[in-house]
């Protein structure tokens, strides 16, 4: 009797060809790679629909520093270099590698630089988490909600347009080539170090992270990133006449003059505290940071290199900023709170695994309380996500007063009019007029005054025609000085009784105030006569 319609028996298929089971495993494999990559665009999407909505509804509204860069940007797409005053080649931004791929944007695409620095931030938000969840071989459920928490960040949405979103993209991408293209890597962390040099700590870290891996020297890796580092330094040099950014010597010069206003120190995190408590997590802040801190250890266990990349240079950071001297300023505090989102992400994976796997009641009841603990903490950040979505409007409308300003100035005074202020990003962008910054960023002939605290001395080193007082930054130092009424009248007054600059024009006839000690106004009267005998004059020499 034929068998030919039975079922096989287990001897039959025992003695089955042995690759008989391989297109079964492939078409598995195939069907896992497409939910993977489904997953993946699905994500993609929808942190692409957040930031777009909230790019749009932000990109008008940009942190003033941030506009110090752009203007280097539009000076350079406009043929001037990169410079924030034509024919003075300071190096007074942060960030010059980013300013001159804006830069070059902008001369290519005739669009602002301030939108191309909301789709930089649009960009690179959304990249750092595809990345990151690409990347993940396993516990992508965990690098996909550390993304989410990223991309959604109120925090992080306040100093969009700044280079900071894409210096993490960039070192994500590293440690996603670092394995296998290392010197691919070498270059990408590169361009991070010349987007914001204290990448490089980020980029030294990857390397580090490459080393514990193999146990040997990353050499192709360190060989390209040296290279490339190096070729900018000596950039900088010949364009600059130095090669790294003043501004860590006028933010250092900051803290000399005022700790209390900008504090740095041992103070800087405490004021970097409230500023994360009032912009961020609320009173669950400490709950957040030990919740994000205690995932560290889990995120450089099971984390793919593009998140561990990112992480670390985030903790290393947050350290070294306050042994730099400098001051405070809140996109500090970007790099390790997205290592902290991360970190939470990851921990409440694992508390959700081990809740689903454990079967004694006690393992069970702790991971519930441990996984209610994160959620908890994360209520507020994702509240805050969920309003910056419907209303993503920012909350400073000194942007708005800035830019007035500025265009009052393009339309009334002449392009050789030289202009003083204390915050210069956004009042240069938009008047195109050169600047003297009384707190020296971008212009380091005053610093020698900054240190002292003498702001009227910083102005009397490079005396202006036009000097812009306002509500957000006083001169009232320089506007009550005896020689001020006499030389300056007051030309126009915008904004409100709240919020307002003032624009002071040099009288006609009138010369610019010369070089002479600065008198304290805010000096108690038998006082001041002693202390502008005991004050530095502002040298005649060209150093400060």
């Amino acid at each position: 009797m034929s068998d030919a319609g039975a079922p096989s028996s287990p001897s039959s298929a025992a003695i089955a060809p042995p690759h008989s089971a391989e297109p079964d495993n492939a078409t598995a494999d195939a069907a896992a790679r497409r939910r993977r990559l489904v997953v993946l665009l699905v994500a993609a999407a929808a942190w692409s629909a957040f930031a777009i909505r909230v790019g749009i509804g932000r990109h008008d509204q940009v942190i003033d520093d941030f506009f110090i860069t752009f203007h280097y940007a539009q000076n350079l797409a406009d043929g001037h270099g990169l410079v924030f005053n034509p024919g003075e080649r300071v190096f007074g931004t942060t960030a010059p590698g980013y300013a001159l791929a804006l830069g070059a944007l902008a001369a290519a695409t005739r669009l602002p630089v301030p939108w191309l620095g909301e789709a930089a931030t649009v960009l690179g938000l959304v990249l750092l988490a595809l990345l990151g969840a690409a990347a993940a071989r396993s516990h992508r459920g965990e690098a996909i909600l550390g993304g989410t928490l990223v991309v959604t960040s109120t925090y992080i949405w306040l100093h969009h347009g700044g280079e900071t979103a894409v210096v993490l993209a960039l070192l994500a991408a590293a440690g996603a080539a670092a394995e296998r293209r290392p010197g691919v890597a070498g270059l990408l962390a590169a361009l991070a170090t010349w987007s914001r040099p204290d990448a490089l700590i980020g980029a030294a870290g990857l390397g580090a992270l490459l080393w514990w891996r193999r146990r040997r020297i990353p050499w192709r890796y360190a060989i390209v990133l040296g290279v490339v580092v190096v070729i900018g330094l000596l950039a900088a040099w010949w364009w600059f006449g130095q090669p790294l950014p003043g501004t860590l010597e006028a933010k250092r010069a900051q803290a000399e003059w005022s700790n209390r206003t900008w504090p740095s120190g041992w103070r800087f995190w405490i004021v970097g505290y409230q500023f994360l408590a009032t912009l961020s997590a609320g009173r669950l802040l400490p709950l957040l940071l030990l919740v994000g801190l205690a995932g560290q250890a889990l995120v450089f266990r099971r984390a793919p290199l593009a998140i561990q990349a990112v992480a670390l240079y985030g903790l290393v950071v947050t350290v070294a900023y306050p042994l730099l001297g400098v001051p405070f300023y809140t996109w500090y505090a970007i790099p390790g709170l997205v290592a902290v989102l991360y970190g939470t992400a990851y921990l409440l994976g694992e508390v959700a695994r081990t809740f689903a796997t454990q079967r004694l009641l006690r393992a069970r009841a702790t991971a519930a309380i441990a996984a209610s603990m994160i959620v908890v903490a994360l209520v507020r950040p994702l509240q805050d996500s969920w309003h910056v979505l419907r209303e993503p409007r920012p909350y400073d409308d000194r942007y708005w007063l800035y830019r007035s300003t500025g265009e009052w100035l393009a339309a009334h005074t002449r392009p050789d009019e030289r202009v003083a202020a204390g915050e210069v990003g956004t009042i240069g962008y938009y008047a195109r007029r050169p600047i003297t910054d009384v707190m020296g960023l971008v212009s380091p002939e005053v610093l020698g005054r900054v240190r002292k605290g003498d702001m009227a001395g910083a102005f009397l080193r490079h005396p202006t025609e036009v000097v812009i007082d306002g509500a957000f930054f006083r001169l009232r130092a320089i506007v009550q000085q005896p020689w001020f009424p006499r030389k300056y009248e007051l030309a126009a007054q915008l904004g409100d009784d709240i919020r307002w600059t003032r624009i002071y024009r040099l009288k006609p006839g009138e010369e610019l105030p010369r070089r002479r000690r600065a008198f304290d106004p805010n000096l108690p009267a038998p006082r001041r006569r002693g202390r502008a005998a005991a004050a530095v004059l502002s040298s005649p020499s060209p150093h400060p």
